[in-house]
């Protein structure tokens, strides 16, 4: 069985200073066995730290659509932003991907509700813990609607800092293509564990200097 981080991001984000060589010790270090690098409609990232380190990166984009993000897993490709969920759903599934939603039901990050529901025929899972949502409630909406609607389950830490990445993971068996991870999930268990709102203040941090930056 295998623990992995299905949700974190690297300097390839704007709201994350984590280089992809400090990823991969923080991982080590937490002792993550595979880890999904989903940077905002990037996989530049996760590219650069997949050639370090291959046996632990797996390659993934957290997409903003027209109306909300989706968790894409198992890329080839980079996906660019924007498009619609419908358009962005299809070129996951052209490249084998297997599709998740993340935080949906932070109002400040998430879905509207009926726009969410619309797509979960097409989708394969909803992100029903993230260690960043400020509210417990929001990952309670995520589990009941992911069992309402026979969704498979994911959850991450959604890390932007070192200190974040492993802290909530899954674990399950090992998988290497879409069908088998699939199964995987099937099968995974949830190890949950919420971080402080103030790991949003190193967000804005990085935003804030990258702005500076320029």
């Amino acid at each position: 069985m295998n623990h992995v981080e299905f949700h974190c991001h690297t300097v390839a984000s704007r709201d994350s200073l984590v280089t992809p060589q400090q990823l991969i010790l923080a991982a080590r270090k937490a002792g993550l066995d595979r880890i999904f690098i989903t940077d905002h409609n990037s996989i530049q990232g996760a590219l650069e730290a997949q050639q370090l380190a291959p046996e632990l990166i797996l390659i993934g984009e957290e997409i903003k659509t027209s109306q909300g993000e989706l968790l894409a897993y198992l890329l080839k490709e980079e996906i660019p932003g924007g498009l619609s969920p419908l358009e962005t759903i299809a070129a996951i599934r052209e490249q084998g991907g297997v599709i998740s939603v993340s935080h949906p039901f932070d109002p400040r990050r998430g879905w509207k509700v009926d726009e969410l529901l619309a797509i979960c025929s097409q989708i394969d899972a909803l992100e029903v813990f993230n260690a960043r949502n400020l509210l417990p409630e929001y990952n309670e909406m995520a589990l009941t609607a992911a069992k309402t609607q026979g969704l498979l389950f994911t959850a991450g830490s959604d890390a932007h800092t070192r200190i974040e990445i492993g802290r909530t993971r899954m674990i399950l068996p090992d998988f290497n293509d879409r069908e088998s991870m699939l199964s995987a999930l099937k099968m995974g268990i949830i190890i949950p564990k919420a971080s402080s709102s103030l790991v949003r203040i190193n967000s804005s941090f990085a935003r804030m200097l990258r702005k500076i930056r320029g």
